[in-house]
């Protein structure tokens, strides 16, 4: 019966792979996740989020952080999305889109079973493990954003699990969030070789964050640069640094993205010169 069961899903993945997405091109998508709680995945996914579309650019952004749903409550609509019903098998995922800050569209929050009944408002993908079937439909529901959409930021949050690993090996691109403090280092460390250098397709790079020396940063990035090097045979490239800012206090506090609340804050700065370094990638990719 195992048997039976594994080739009958293996027999609906090829069916679904087969089926075209007539929307036009995909839209690029970029992975953010953390070694380690406390890093601030979802305050810079946010808020690369609203830079890009400061740009020129059409982003979604998917909280999918198992573990926490503050992406809603950083882009100040937690209240417009508590009634947000999950897409269910037949659901589709224009439905849970929500309008944000300078015109980006929210998908609330992407939680695993197993939780409170609070989560009763999530997109749920998988019970007791990941479902293969259930994420490749969500993978070809982002697809098809394509016609819309350039881009989608999809907040992983820290957490590990299958979901996790097979976005990021599928993602065009990953950004590795990690603090200075040695534990964090060895924590961003661990989830590259636990999960994030299987795939060799796609862009790996390391934001420090919380840290307003430079050197520092780019010290942090040769230890686990050369660690990838000398022990998985792989390497990560230097996305930037985010330094200390009141400004990303005061975004916290006012659920708004510190981009907006102060452009010229030095947090808002490095957050635009990273979305500028994405920026060109994006627009090639969706031009092609």
């Amino acid at each position: 019966m195992i048997d039976q069961a594994t080739e009958l899903r293996k027999l609906v993945l090829r069916a679904m792979r087969a089926q075209p997405i007539a929307t036009g091109p995909p839209p690029r998508l970029l992975a953010l996740t953390g070694g380690a709680d406390g890093v601030g995945v979802t305050t810079i996914a946010v808020n690369l989020a609203v830079a890009m579309a400061e740009q020129g650019l059409r982003v979604v952004i998917v909280d999918a952080d198992a573990d926490r749903s503050d992406v809603a409550t950083l882009c100040g609509v937690l209240d417009k999305t508590q009634d947000t019903k999950p897409i269910g098998s037949q659901g589709d995922i224009h439905e849970v889109l929500y309008p944000g800050p300078a015109g980006i569209q929210i998908v609330p929050g992407l939680r695993t079973s197993g939780l409170d009944a609070s989560a009763t408002n999530r997109i749920s993908l998988h019970n007791n493990g990941l479902n293969e079937i259930a994420y490749e439909r969500f993978r070809r529901q982002l697809s098809s954003l394509g016609r819309h959409v350039d881009t989608v930021i999809v907040d992983l949050g820290s957490g590990a699990g299958d979901f996790i690993r097979r976005f990021t090996a599928t993602a065009d691109e990953v950004l590795l969030v990690t603090a200075t403090e040695d534990a964090a280092v060895m924590d961003a460390y661990t989830r590259i070789k636990t999960g994030l250098s299987l795939s060799t397709e796609r862009r790996l790079r390391l934001v420090v964050n919380r840290e307003i020396d430079e050197a520092n940063a780019l010290d942090v990035h040769r230890r686990i640069d050369g660690s990838c090097r000398k022990f998985l045979g792989t390497t990560i490239e230097f996305g930037g640094h985010l330094p200390h800012d009141a400004a990303v206090t005061r975004g916290a506090r006012d659920s708004r993205p510190f981009v907006l609340i102060d452009p010229v804050a030095p947090a808002s700065r490095a957050l635009t010169k990273l979305a500028r370094a994405l920026a060109p990638q994006l627009h090639q990719a969706n031009t092609a």
